[in-house]
């Protein structure tokens, strides 16, 4: 959904990105450009978007004109998921390479590669002053990483689930990191 609430953006199985009029349902835009799944669609502000696919891509596209803007590569699997600093500078993609990278959102260049899971990394975050990243696997162990977007350092891994992890979001001010699992619990830790 778009800052303002006015579009909703979709990503489908058949590999297009759809950006509809949240009040009225009507399709206002579709981009065409993976070749499988997109896995999810981001909106960082109410002219672009960012969508990650199985074909191991994420695209920036223009939500206004439909042109796309970037594409970028880097991951060796999948891209599961993708996020936009507050300031629109940079992305976080997590994949089934078991990383999650850093881009320049302008460029594409790879800023950092973060390491440290041992399965695909199902959701990222990137606090709002921009130096920290979080990063979640799927996988059985259930962990939580969180890297020094400047240097990549780990700086806090946390365990404690015992199915995998879905979703994860700082909080506002960076201090608390949020994630929520299979397990049916939602673990509130310090950042």
């Amino acid at each position: 959904i778009s800052l303002n609430g006015s579009k909703i953006v979709s990503g489908s199985a058949d590999g297009s990105v759809h950006i509809w009029d949240a009040v009225t349902g009507e399709e206002l835009k579709q981009m065409n450009g993976h070749c499988c799944i997109t896995k999810r669609a981001t909106h960082s502000n109410s002219h672009t978007n960012m969508v990650c696919s199985d074909d191991r891509t994420t695209r920036i596209w223009d939500a206004v004109t439909g042109e796309q803007l970037k594409l970028i590569h880097g991951h060796t699997l999948f891209v599961l998921s993708v996020v936009f600093s507050l300031d629109g500078a940079k992305l976080v993609s997590g994949s089934g390479d078991h990383t999650v990278c850093m881009w320049d959102a302008v460029t594409g260049e790879q800023l950092k590669q973060m390491n440290g899971h041992t399965d695909y990394v199902r959701s990222v975050a990137i606090s709002s002053d921009g130096f920290k990243v979080v990063g979640i696997i799927r996988g059985p162990d259930g962990t939580v990483c969180i890297w020094h977007a400047s240097t990549g350092e780990l700086l806090k891994q946390m365990d404690g689930y015992t199915e995998g992890i879905n979703s994860v979001a700082f909080s506002l001010d960076g201090c608390k990191v949020v994630s929520g699992s299979d397990d049916q619990t939602v673990h509130i830790w310090d950042a």
